[in-house]
This record gives C-alpha cells, structure tokens and sequence, in this order.
C-alpha cells in the first residue's frame, strides 16, 4: 500500500494564531458577560469585592488550563507528523543500503546537504554520514555541468517540473571526476507551500557511461 502524503506541518506562527484568536474571544466574552451576570445578582458593594476577585481567579485558572490543552494538541500533532517521516525515513535507508543508492538530503533554508554512510563513499569520503554547505558541493560539480544542474533543480523548486532528475559529474579526492544520477523529490514544504526539504539518491554511473564512450572517468587537468 502506497504511503499517503504528509500534511503541511504548520509554521510556528500559524500555530500560535488560532489560540492566540481563541484566547482573545473568550476573554472578552468572560469580561463582558460575567459582569452583566455579576451586575444582576450581586447588589451587596462588598460582596461584589469578593466575586470580583474570584471571578478573576476562574479567569486565569480556566485561560491557563484552556491554553494547555490547545498548545498540548499541537505539539501532538507535530510530534505525531514528525514521527511517521522518521519511520519512512528508515524504511527508505533499508532499501538504499540494499540496493547500493546513496542517499542525500538538503535543507532548503540553511542551503546544507546532508549525505548517508553510502553516499559518503560514493563521494571517496570515509564512510560515515555528514554535512557541508551546499556551495561546498557545487565547487566539485564539473565546469560544464553546473548551469544544467542548477536549471533542472530550480525548476523543480519553482513547480516548473513535476520531478527532480540530473545527471552530473562530481571530483573525488583523487582528482577524478565520476559520472552521478541523482532523483529527488520534495518532503517538506511550509505553511506557504515553498520547499523547506529535499532528500534524493545518488547512483554512481561511471561504469555506464564509460561502456557508452561518454567519458566515464576524467582527470581535473582534462577539464581545465
């Protein structure tokens, strides 16, 4: 059974709206009414002292234990959205792992790709998970892969293309470049719609190119 898209986690502002709306109506219905109410069977001036006070009491008590309840379901559900994404997530790093996919995320705001243990190697790094700012990443593209690159992932993010998919070459440590095919696609998206977080897969196409005599492997001296 296919998994069902994930809701638009709401922004911490949109959050805070509705009870900030509610907590404003209430307080000034209990304001307005209660002293209607307390006008009408109240005449004793020092009685009125001491229902005033309690009423002020039930007040804060009844705002207090109303403001608990509405930003405990929030964060309900944020932790509830957030939960099923870990869990898809894992499910997804099993069958990369299995099938030899390296897999890469990248946070839209802080402009950092994140890569798995797979990746890593595939990159000639150690294999362990890391980080690095995507600026990093694009100094490895090759010169004549950059522009492409950037075209088919900004159309992708401006909605002009349905989906992420790029062939690319990247330098390794050695000097090398290989050849890469990476897909993506969009997890995370805020109030407004924009993309907030991608993840995606790398598969390393050396050996295919190379048997396609489309130059699988190149020194950076060659692309100087």
């Amino acid at each position: 059974m296919p998994n069902s898209p994930l809701p638009v986690l709401p922004s911490p502002a949109m959050l805070a709206l509705p009870v900030a709306l509610i907590y404003a109506a209430f307080a000034v219905a209990w304001i307005v009414y209660s002293d209607q109410v307390i006008g009408i069977w109240v005449r004793d001036p020092d009685r009125l002292t001491d229902v005033q006070t309690l009423k002020g009491i039930v007040f804060v008590v009844g705002t207090a234990l109303m403001l608990w309840a509405m930003v405990r379901r929030g964060y309900a559900r944020q932790a509830e959205l957030q939960e099923v994404l870990l869990r898809r997530e894992a499910r997804l790093r099993i069958a990369l792992r299995a099938t030899g996919l390296g897999l890469w995320d990248y946070l839209v705001e802080s402009r950092e790709v994140e890569y798995d243990e797979e990746a890593a190697r595939m990159l000639g790094r150690p294999p362990a998970a890391f980080r690095e700012p995507a600026e990093v990443w694009l100094g490895r593209l090759h010169p004549d892969d950059r522009e492409p690159f950037r075209q088919r992932f900004r159309d992708y993010l401006e909605g002009r293309s349905e989906q992420y998919a790029s062939e690319f070459r990247l330098a390794m440590p050695n000097g090398e470049f290989r050849w890469f095919s990476s897909v993506g696609q969009i997890v995370d998206r805020d109030a407004q719609g924009l993309p907030l977080r991608l993840i995606g897969t790398y598969l390393d196409i050396t050996g295919r190119r190379r048997s396609s005599g489309s130059n699988g492997v190149l020194s950076v001296e060659h692309t100087t």
